[in-house]
């Protein structure tokens, strides 16, 4: 699954949970390490400096400007590199921008309903996002991964 990071839970046989992560993990010379679209390495002080601006920034403020200067007051704080600062700024664009594409595979006969099918996908975490996708079939783990590979030859849940 080239360009993509995703997670795989498997709860049981039945029952995959599957997600996006904002981050490539890469191997470093310590091991391994998260890395941004620009390959920057996350490191700890990158997580704090995160960390305070989604703590402290009132990101629901309409006056981008306040959040902005917070930002710049931040990044100053942190004693970030001028120089640094356009991909500081694109790694919080990264993350507010963020879809983690969630998925869960679910053969469930406990509740079989009109709205609730024995085999089924949910997409999205929220009550407000969520659907399911009914399934005439038990799906495979192979063919829920090869799902949500972006390079793999898909499956059609409808033919003509």
């Amino acid at each position: 699954m080239a360009k993509m990071v995703r997670v795989f839970i498997y709860e049981r046989l039945d029952k995959i949970h599957s997600f996006n992560i904002p981050f490539l993990i890469k191997g470093t010379h310590d091991g391994f390490g998260f890395f941004n679209k620009q390959n920057i390495l996350i490191t700890a002080e990158i997580v704090s400096f995160l960390k305070a601006v989604f703590y402290q920034v009132d990101i629901a403020n309409p006056k981008l400007y306040s959040n902005i200067e917070h930002i710049f007051d931040i990044l100053n704080e942190y004693n970030i590199k001028e120089e640094l600062f356009d991909s500081y700024f694109g790694l919080i664009i990264d993350l507010l921008s963020f879809e983690p594409g969630y998925l869960r595979y679910d053969h469930d006969v406990d509740n079989i309903k009109i709205n609730h099918p024995e085999y089924h996908i949910d997409f999205n975490y929220s009550q407000n996002g969520t659907f399911k996708l009914g399934l005439n079939k038990i799906l495979s783990e192979y063919d829920f991964i090869n799902l949500v590979d972006i390079q793999s030859c898909k499956i059609f849940f409808i033919n003509n």
